[in-house]
């Protein structure tokens, strides 16, 4: 589904959530979060293994990279 974020970059408005239910008892949830502003980037990503382990990653900050001009 579509969820507002609240990240260190910014609010994301309308971030695609997309989740695979672990598919074995030992085997890991893993969550995405995608920006339709940004191409669909992933803003958010979570990976978890029962209540033992968890990390989560997210968009920090923001720096364009291109071509210097002449």
């Amino acid at each position: 589904g579509r969820q507002d974020l609240s990240l260190p970059v910014g609010t994301i408005t309308g971030a695609l959530h997309l989740r695979r239910a672990a598919p074995g008892l030992y085997e890991p949830d893993v969550e995405v979060w995608l920006d339709p502003a940004r191409h669909h980037l992933p803003v958010r990503l979570r990976h978890s293994q029962g209540d033992r382990l968890r990390w989560t990653l997210e968009l920090q900050t923001e720096a364009l990279q291109g071509a210097t001009p002449p």
